[in-house]
């Protein structure tokens, strides 16, 4: 009698079948378990008036997985700064990035703490496009304040949120800047801390112009008062014994 072609295949099948099933096990015990999934980004427009510190559009508690995307303009006419503020909760390292979306200029971005009532970090370059990071320990609150040194632009802050122990283990900076902000004392357990950022006192070398501009974003302090209390006696006492003199 003639083979008909398959019947080899299909005698074996029986006998197949119960030893892959053997090896395998069965199907429907299998879990897939369902992976944790990241918090949509948020998108929120800067809101004005938040050009001056102790006004700056409220981002509000940010936590680790988190990202954020700020849509603004700034312009050095009529509007240099937008600050907008943050408050952490945990040990975090936040990542940022300023990129312009339409105009001309020159943006820079800047690291503020209100506590201190001084920036701990300016990103500065002769073009708009901005990046840095920053650790912070124990939690606290910290502003990022775009401003616009030359021209008109619009832009969009991207901001990323990552837990200290996480950006360790993913090489995201180093081990001691992470360390320090994780370990700070009490005395400044919630001072941000730049990477990879200038201070104000090296911009007054390298560039005096563009550190006087910053320098208008923050608050006066009691010695500036004094200064210009004093300047002003000085010049009503000129002009009084000017007067006599006449």
């Amino acid at each position: 009698m003639e083979q008909q072609p398959g019947h080899a295949a299909r005698l074996l099948l029986p006998v197949l079948l119960p030893v892959a099933l053997a090896c395998h096990g069965k199907v429907d015990n299998v879990v897939v378990e369902p992976q944790p999934s990241l918090p949509p980004t948020v998108y929120l427009a800067e809101d004005e008036p938040n050009n001056d510190p102790s006004f700056p559009t409220a981002v509000g508690p940010i936590t680790a997985g988190e990202t954020f995307v700020l849509r603004g303009d700034a312009s050095a006419w009529y509007d240099p700064f937008d600050g907008f503020a943050f408050a952490a909760y945990g040990d975090l390292y936040v990542e940022f990035e300023l990129l312009p979306t339409w105009g001309y200029g020159d943006l820079d971005l800047s690291v503020y703490d209100p506590y201190l009532g001084e920036y701990v970090g300016l990103y500065t370059s002769d073009g708009s496009w901005e990046s840095g990071a920053l650790t912070i320990g124990h939690g606290g609150e910290f502003h990022l304040v775009v401003s616009a040194y030359a021209g008109h632009q619009s832009y969009e802050l991207e901001v990323r949120v990552y837990g200290l122990a996480a950006a360790m283990a993913e090489g995201r900076t180093d081990g001691q800047a992470l360390a320090q902000a994780a370990g700070a004392a009490a005395t400044d357990a919630t001072a941000p801390r730049a990477v990879g950022a200038m201070d104000l006192e090296h911009l007054e070398r390298e560039a005096p112009d563009r550190a006087t501009f910053h320098r208008q974003h923050l608050p006066r302090g009691l010695s500036d008062l004094l200064d210009d209390a004093a300047t002003l006696g000085t010049q009503w006492l000129e002009q009084l014994l000017g007067t006599r003199t006449r």
